[in-house]
């Protein structure tokens, strides 16, 4: 009797929501969706454009709230500064929670900027180029240096009605201290 009481007892803890295993693998699939999103988000907006650059505008993978507030500011809004400051640099996911209704999830990862050396390489500045150089210094007295030290990001994203998965708020703060090596 006791065995068939903690038979039916396992079976009716695994029939409790949150145990299946097609909701592990939609959550897992949710939560590899929005890394992506984040992921192509900043793959875009720290890319440094080149002539030949045919790219979307990273604005796209914003909530419309989000995008039309980013759209109307003065360009030098704290995400243009964020995506001038790290630019050529990456971002690197840490760690991902998804809600219990799978509708959001909640990325922690950094923002690793590229070298001094490495931004000048990728500048492809070449002798007579001062206009071009001109131009980075008006833009870097506007937005702030480029930084040198890793940032640690919070970024938050949910689904939408449709199932389109959007960036809804981005928390950024650089690390205090010199460059990781």
């Amino acid at each position: 009797m006791r065995r068939i009481w903690q038979g039916g007892l396992l079976v009716a803890i695994l029939m409790l929501p949150g145990f299946s295993a097609a909701d592990d693998k939609a959550r897992d699939a949710d939560s590899a969706w929005a890394k992506r999103v984040a992921t192509e988000f900043f793959t875009a907006a720290l890319t440094i454009p080149s002539d030949d650059d045919i790219g979307g505008n990273p604005v796209g993978f914003l909530c419309p709230e989000l995008a039309a507030e980013v759209t109307a500011k003065d360009p030098a809004s704290s995400l243009a500064k964020l995506a001038w400051q790290y630019q050529g640099g990456r971002f690197r996911i840490v760690g991902a929670e998804i809600s219990p209704s799978g509708a959001e999830v909640v990325l922690t990862g950094e923002l690793v900027p590229l070298s001094p050396e490495d931004r000048l390489k990728k500048a492809n500045l070449k002798e007579g180029d001062e206009s071009k150089l001109f131009g980075l210094l008006f833009v870097a007295s506007m937005l702030g240096p480029m930084r040198e030290v890793p940032a640690d990001i919070t970024v938050w994203l949910s689904k939408d009605s449709s199932g389109r998965w959007a960036i809804r708020y981005i928390r950024a703060k650089a690390r205090e201290g010199k460059r990781d090596k």
